[in-house]
């Protein structure tokens, strides 16, 4: 059986998921069925599913984990470890449904995905912004070209800075799901999984998001009265995950910071660093599990702590 075609069926069973999940999973499949059909990479032939084997998944792991990325067509840096493992886990999770699915179970053993390693992930320490590094993005915002566009990155920075969500999470963020009452406000997020959660708006962070949607957004006269995204772009449409990307780029470069980015890691850091649960977190944040929270989270707070300790030469002298 061709394995693009067992990857086209595969594609009708995630349709439950978010779209980006959908193509995010098929992007990956794709690569490995152009490894397959590679004549070069399997002794003169290409593979079809029912010539996997887990000595060929380990080969496919290994050249992922050494070729370069070809990225718009331009060699560029080798894959990290928490990429390469993530691709490992969308095909184990592709081989299992395989084995499990009529009319495709018979081309694949059930052995395979069972004897699969897992790459290990290197194990980084993740900066995280200073509070001099945020107050400097702040004053970044005033660098835009128009008192809208300074006043929703600041928006935009407090809600991402005060709640940890995730940028899809923020873009994807409507009217209806902002609640500003002065004494209790909080944003609905949808999260991973169709989950929803409900998280707490700090002080700073409701007044200005009630200043930019009030008093900016709304007075927008470009933006479709039907529009419900709470954030917009320059040209009056839902601000996307790269369109974020772009805006962080850009105050970043005004700020002069370099080698760190906006993500939950800097609200995570700073909300434990102020004395907040793990636990408290792990529901902030959406985690399935308060594991997640602890390896990934816990884990950049406690090397951010390790670098204040005293001096050992410093004691002595």
């Amino acid at each position: 059986m061709d394995i693009r075609e067992a990857i086209e069926a595969y594609h009708y069973a995630i349709l439950n998921h978010s779209q980006s999940t959908q193509v995010w999973t098929l992007s990956r499949l794709n690569i490995f069925a152009v490894w397959c059909e590679n004549p070069s990479f399997h002794d003169g032939r290409a593979l079809r599913l029912q010539d996997l084997t887990a000595t060929e998944i380990r080969k496919y792991i290994y050249y992922l984990s050494t070729t370069p990325s070809t990225a718009n067509g331009k060699e560029g840096k080798l894959l990290s470890s928490y990429t390469v493992h993530g691709h490992a886990r969308i095909l184990r999770t592709f081989l299992n449904w395989c084995i499990n699915e009529d009319g495709i179970d018979q081309y694949v053993s059930e052995k395979i995905p069972k004897r699969m390693t897992m790459p290990k992930i290197e194990q980084k320490v993740i900066e995280v912004f200073t509070r001099e590094q945020l107050k400097a993005l702040f004053v970044a915002c005033k660098r835009e070209y128009t008192d809208h566009l300074q006043v929703r990155d600041i928006a935009i920075l407090s809600v991402l800075v005060d709640t940890g969500i995730r940028a899809n999470e923020l873009c994807t963020l409507t009217l209806e799901n902002v609640h500003l009452d002065p004494h209790d406000a909080y944003i609905t997020v949808h999260g991973k999984g169709k989950k929803d959660r409900e998280v707490g708006l700090g002080i700073q962070a409701r007044t200005i998001l009630h200043k930019y949607i009030r008093r900016y957004r709304n007075a927008t006269k470009t933006v479709p009265a039907d529009e419900r995204h709470v954030f917009i772009s320059l040209h009056s449409k839902p601000l996307t995950v790269s369109g974020l990307d772009q805006i962080l780029y850009r105050l970043g470069g005004w700020a002069r910071i370099k080698g760190v980015r906006v993500s939950t890691h800097t609200f995570a850091c700073n909300y434990l660093e102020n004395g907040g649960d793990v636990f408290k977190l792990s529901r902030i944040l959406g985690h399935a599990s308060v594991q997640i929270t602890t390896d990934v989270y816990l884990r950049a707070f406690k090397a951010k702590e390790a670098r204040k300790g005293r001096s050992v030469l410093d004691d002595l002298l």
